[in-house]
């Protein structure tokens, strides 16, 4: 992303960019500025967008080597072409493409391998933008709640980002409710998150394990009901459980490699806010007790499906096992 900027601000582009990843926030935000950098917005004569798989790549290869009109560049902006996950020949037929041609493509997601990622990597400059670290996405917190005269502590903005997520475009829309709701007061507080705030399910289900690993049971089980009375359904929360035990199996054992915060984000495809918030939990159950709720949940999930247990009780079962303090001992 500071490339990006650098190369906006300095007026030096790469000749292609490829934006790929999971945070649509700011693939969309990197992928506007590009545009208007570039050809001044999507009104030039000179700027054309193309999405989907069924694309003509005939046609854009030659576009590509046609110079622009009264202008200094064309811009083709390709967006979810699925082109960075399948054998094509696109990046060949780029070879002779003009100068004065720049290509902004954005993705889902890409395959390394593949030949038009590297045509991408080696000619222009290729961003993975799975999210902000913690610190950055506290930031975009306190200022975006700044612009509207706003204060908010940080134990708060963490509170915040436990119950919302770390999705920048839900967390505006958010930041947005919570603006409104506070106007003509000065500080944002836990109350208002309760609120006005729309708590995502992977937020809920993340403070249940928080709680579990706390031994707090009262308060892993109420977390639980609340979700069945949103209409969540238990099978789902299973679900969640096991993936969140597993992705902190995970990040656990690459921290433990020494792998820092942000490779481990790109080795699991995790966002940077993710991984933060399950090495805070790493003192919380020791490895031996992870591995046997993972087999636990597993075996519970199997026992649903086959129509062996209620998933209801199967996830209090669950909870009542891994947040009580004999089950820690």
């Amino acid at each position: 992303m500071k490339n990006i900027r650098e190369h906006i601000k300095n007026q030096s582009f790469a000749s292609c960019y490829l934006l790929y990843g999971s945070e649509s926030y700011l693939k969309n935000l990197y992928r506007d500025k590009l545009v208007d950098a570039l050809c001044g917005g999507r009104d030039s004569m000179n700027f054309a967008r193309y999405e989907g798989g069924a694309l003509d790549l005939q046609e854009l290869a030659e576009l590509a080597k046609t110079p622009p009109f009264l202008e200094e560049r064309r811009v083709l902006l390709l967006e979810n072409t699925g082109l960075f996950q399948g054998a094509n020949e696109f990046a060949g037929m780029l070879a002779e493409r003009a100068e004065t041609t720049y290509l902004i493509f954005v993705e889902a997601a890409a395959d390394k391998r593949n030949a038009l990622y590297k045509f991408v990597k080696e000619q222009g400059y290729v961003a993975e933008l799975n999210g902000l670290e913690e610190s950055d996405l506290k930031l975009f917190v306190a200022s975006s709640l700044k612009k509207d005269g706003l204060r908010i502590s940080e134990q708060t903005i963490q509170y915040f980002l436990d119950v919302c997520g770390s999705d920048m475009l839900r967390l505006r829309g958010e930041l947005a409710k919570l603006s409104a709701y506070c106007m003509g007061r000065d500080q944002v507080t836990k109350d208002d998150i309760d609120a006005i705030c729309t708590a995502v399910i992977e937020g809920r289900v993340f403070r249940m394990m928080d709680a579990m690993m706390e031994q707090k049971q009262d308060r892993a089980l109420r977390l639980y009901a609340d979700l069945l009375a949103l209409h969540e359904k238990p099978m789902q929360i299973l679900y969640l459980l096991n993936k969140s035990f597993l992705q902190f199996s995970q990040v656990t054992a690459l921290s433990e490699y020494g792998m820092s915060g942000a490779d481990i984000a790109k080795q699991l495809s995790m966002a940077p806010f993710a991984v933060t918030k399950y090495q805070r939990l790493r003192r919380g159950f020791p490895k031996s007790r992870v591995k046997e709720a993972l087999a636990y949940g597993t075996e519970l999930e199997r026992k649903i499906k086959t129509g062996d247990m209620d998933e209801s009780i199967a996830v209090e079962m669950f909870l009542m096992r891994y947040s009580s303090q004999q089950a820690a001992e």
